[in-house]
């Protein structure tokens, strides 16, 4: 059986948001020479935190190619695991996001820059999947409704939580 345009998106989706999780860190120890504990700690919390919400997002990416193909299970395990990190990584990644900027008004370098630009991935992320969806320019029907309707629709993590949250 030949997959549909949905599953075939889906199974990119989901390995997109885990590349990116697992090589960030790696692009960070690449890319930044921190200076000080200070610029450790931004650097580590910041790509902590975004890491963290790729991971979230390819755990239900990767559950929505699951119940796309009929297996609804691993929705249920991501939404769980989903709700119950929601609150624990809007901390993360505001926490994330006040030491950078503490870093750079301290001392623009490059791992202050770096720590605030993976603190504002983190902050991006979490609206994207918990509130509304950020990302419309990847899939063409998502931008002409984006363009269309002229407002932002809601995320579908976001979505979904809502009608578990309704079931119970």
């Amino acid at each position: 059986m030949q997959a549909g345009p949905v599953e075939r998106r889906l199974r990119s989706y989901w390995k997109m948001e885990a590349a990116c999780a697992v090589s960030f860190p790696l692009l960070a120890a690449w890319m930044v020479e921190p200076d000080g504990g200070r610029e450790i700690a931004g650097v580590v919390l910041a790509v902590t935190a975004s890491c963290c919400l790729l991971a979230v997002g390819a755990l239900y990416w990767h559950a929505a190619l699951c119940r796309v193909r009929g297996n609804p299970e691993p929705m249920r395990h991501a939404l769980r695991i989903a709700r119950r990190l929601k609150r624990p990584l809007l901390a993360l990644a505001i926490a994330s996001l006040v030491w950078a900027v503490f870093l750079c008004f301290l001392d623009p370098s490059s791992a202050a820059l770096a720590a605030l630009g993976f603190s504002a991935l983190a902050v991006l992320e979490y609206v994207n999947y918990y509130h509304v969806q950020l990302q419309n320019f990847d899939h063409l029907p998502d931008f002409k409704r984006l363009l269309r309707r002229r407002r932002l629709r809601q995320a579908h993590l976001a979505a979904d939580l809502k009608k578990v949250a309704g079931e119970r």
